[in-house]
């Protein structure tokens, strides 16, 4: 496996969705659903992370870290109505 890719440290980069699906994980409790969706996004960007950390050709990286982007950008509203609803109950 190659650490870096012209220039990107792949390692840090799979590092770093770990340790927010990490976060996602401690939080996920706070997403009551069936369908969690943090637990559903969690699995995702591990999946992505896998593919960034085995990366052979930059397009791999890019392609997997513009669905981990986008999967966090949806994911992001989520926490708002959660946040919001949070403040209006105080």
């Amino acid at each position: 496996m190659k650490s870096n890719l012209r220039g990107l440290d792949l390692r840090n980069i799979s590092a770093q969705l770990v340790n927010y699906c990490t976060t996602l994980n401690e939080s996920s409790y706070l997403f009551g659903d069936a369908k969690n969706p943090a637990m559903t996004l969690s699995d995702e960007l591990l999946q992505k992370a896998e593919v960034i950390a085995a990366a052979q050709s930059f397009e791999d990286v890019t392609l997997a870290g513009r669905q981990a982007f986008a999967g966090i950008n949806l994911f992001l509203p989520k926490i708002k109505q959660i946040s919001d609803e949070r403040r209006e109950n105080v």
